[in-house]
């Protein structure tokens, strides 16, 4: 149920903004006319999100909000079909709309689905210690219930499938330069006349680099390089949290909360909000680019190591995908796959049988000194940890995932049982669980319970997360930028994340008339309504101003990054510059310096990149450092 107190500052924007009655100056009154329909859902939207979704309003039974496509009635269509047509189409609907009627079709038609007599619960999950298998989640695994939740996971789902349909496909070949020349200076005149003909340079590359590889993992390995390449450029780094000690939950300074999971590594954003934000640390990361590789049909696990022998205690390390009975290793936080001591990737056998390998991504130069974390004590300690939720072990995801074919099939479900047996018999690995997945549920359960309750959680959480909580420009952006519709097709009406993402950004002289002008105030319905309290009247017009300050340099930012998928890249180049002048908080700095690096890496000015990789100051500095030596030695090669 929509709540009408908190929405009606905005209601009816739509009918009296038009026309100029109040003899505005015209190219004001346009720039409020185009603003109107993003300002009346982002304003209403997001400063209230927050508390709408976490509190009773909004939840539950009631009047739906209306979409703006009309959905089509569940007399004309099969219930399942319309959700995954609404599923596929989420970016033109209101997402609270959409979810509603999503969550009502699926559970119509469940309720006419028989249980599959073939459908076990996973034996892993009674492995796991009481605290987490008795979760109300992990109890109800067979329950043929569509959940909240569930339709956030599928919506997750359909994302990371999208991009892997146009990430993991061989494109350019600027992004992999140096392993491709690497591979080039192996080959004589007639091999490489054959190598230009090669229609995924990239595996051809690796396939050179190591003869081991046949060519259908060769290409399936190009695709996992290609979307962890992908996760590193669009996943900032955050710095990874220390485990905690503490009772309290929310942003630093929030006062203790008493039986609150403490905010710790991994598990302060579900992976759908790691990729909407952008930011994520390590552990963040490493989901990000499991979950793609499992929606390629590519299995993929988190090592960690533990002296126990217990994967419930391991320290997560690194994530391996696992291509023909072997784990290649991928780092999240060099943003770098590990290299082996003759190959591009090593696998972890060969770690394990030399050591040396991880010793050689130390590095000292400088008077700067990096140790790689992992020793040859902790390679001996390893264990497998599966990333698996309790919606991808389910049966209800599991109905769901057998009734997809086609452009609409999507990965849901995950066999634990069949993997463990995998790393157990042909890794050697205890396997079990990665209980991050739950100790998340717990932690955003306990901070949605403390943004209802605390009005400074709620204020940080707003700006953080509110943003992306309604249906505005930059969410439709972000969900056009996954499904990869970067230009658009005017002729077809389709509206790309690039335009977007510029009509995003709404100008700095709007933003601060709405601070000093009524009549400006009174077009966003900002002004003081009768009654109201002062101090709360100036915090809605300061709360508009943040809002659309952020937004512009978020959408700033990834219009920079559209530009470089497209691989204009001296185009992304000067939005990243841009919106390093225009950030004054440094919200985007890691990720500006490093794409910045990575712009002029694919434009071939490797000197430039290296420039960049060593003035980096992130939480990846080790790896970008990694990065500009090896493009000195590959300089360096070109040049004997």
């Amino acid at each position: 149920m929509v709540c009408p107190t908190v929405l009606s500052p905005l209601q009816g924007l739509g009918t009296w903004i038009r026309p100029n009655t109040w003899g505005l100056h015209p190219r004001l009154h346009a720039v409020a006319t185009s603003w109107l329909t993003c300002v009346a859902n982002v304003h209403c939207v997001a400063i209230v999100a927050l508390v709408i979704a976490l509190t009773g309003c909004g939840s539950g039974g009631g009047t739906t909000t209306t979409s703006r496509q009309s959905f089509r009635s569940t007399s004309e269509v099969d219930n399942f079909a319309n959700a995954m047509d609404v599923l596929d189409q989420f970016d033109e609907f209101e997402p609270s709309a959409a979810r509603k009627r999503i969550l009502l079709n699926l559970n119509r038609w469940i309720e006419s689905e028989k249980p599959d007599p073939d459908w076990r619960e996973h034996e892993l999950v009674s492995h796991l210690p009481s605290r987490y298998k008795d979760m109300p989640d992990l109890k109800d695994l067979n329950k043929l219930e569509i959940t909240r939740q569930d339709v956030f996971y599928l919506q997750e789902a359909t994302w990371l499938r999208d991009i892997t349909h146009w990430v993991a496909v061989p494109q350019r070949t600027a992004d992999f330069g140096y392993l491709i020349e690497g591979a080039k200076r192996k080959l004589d005149e007639g091999e490489l006349v054959k190598f230009e003909r090669e229609g995924d340079h990239l595996a051809a590359a690796l396939s050179v680099l190591d003869p081991s590889l046949k060519s259908d993992h060769a290409m399936k390995l190009a695709s996992c390089l290609r979307v962890f390449d992908w996760t590193i450029r669009n996943i900032q780094l955050d710095k990874m949290l220390d485990v905690p000690t503490e009772p309290t939950v929310g942003p630093v300074g929030a006062a203790a909360q008493p039986n609150i999971v403490p905010e710790g590594p991994g598990y302060q954003r579900h992976t759908w909000q790691t990729m909407m934000y952008g930011h994520g640390d390590t552990l963040e990361r490493s989901r990000v680019f499991i979950q793609l590789a499992r929606q390629m049909g590519i299995d993929a696990v988190m090592l960690g190591h533990t002296e126990a022998g217990r994967t419930t205690r391991a320290t997560p390390w690194i994530p391996g995908v696992y291509i023909d009975g072997r784990l290649f290793l991928f780092d999240p936080t060099l943003g770098l796959p590990i290299p082996g001591a003759e190959t591009p990737i090593a696998t972890l056998k060969e770690v394990r049988d030399k050591p040396e390998i991880l010793k050689a991504l130390d590095f000292n130069e400088d008077g700067e000194q990096f140790e790689y974390p992992i020793t040859d004590k902790e390679l001996k300690q390893l264990v497998a940890l599966i990333d698996a939720t309790p919606e991808s072990m389910s049966q209800r995801m599991h109905l769901i995932e057998q009734k997809l074919v086609g452009e609409q099939k999507i990965v849901l479900t995950i066999d634990a049982t069949r993997l463990e047996q995998e790393m157990r018999n042909r890794i050697g690995l205890n396997t079990g669980l990665w209980t991050l997945p739950f100790d998340l549920i717990v932690y955003r359960e306990m901070l949605d319970d403390l943004i209802r309750r605390d009005a400074r959680v709620r204020s940080v959480y707003y700006v953080r997360e509110g943003i992306f909580a309604g249906s505005n420009q930059l969410v439709k952006a972000r969900q056009k930028h996954f499904h990869g519709i970067l230009e658009g097709n005017e002729q077809k009406d389709i509206v790309g994340a690039k335009r977007l993402y510029a009509s995003a950004r709404v100008s700095d002289e709007v933003i601060d008339l709405v601070g000093t002008e009524e009549e400006v105030r009174e077009i966003f319905g900002l002004d003081q309504k009768p009654g109201e309290d002062s101090a709360i009247w100036q915090a809605r017009v300061q709360q508009f101003q943040v809002f659309h300050k952020v937004t512009k340099i978020h959408a700033g930012y990834w219009l920079a990054i559209c530009h470089y998928e497209l691989g204009n890249f001296p185009d992304a180049t000067n939005w990243l510059k841009r919106a390093d002048d225009m950030d004054e908080q440094k919200t985007w700095r890691d990720g500006i310096n490093y794409n910045l690096g990575r712009g002029y890496e694919a434009m071939g000015n490797w000197a430039k990149a290296i420039e960049y990789y060593e003035f980096d100051k992130s939480p990846q500095r080790h790896g970008c450092l990694l990065r500009a030596r090896i493009l000195k030695k590959e300089l360096a090669a070109d040049k004997s």
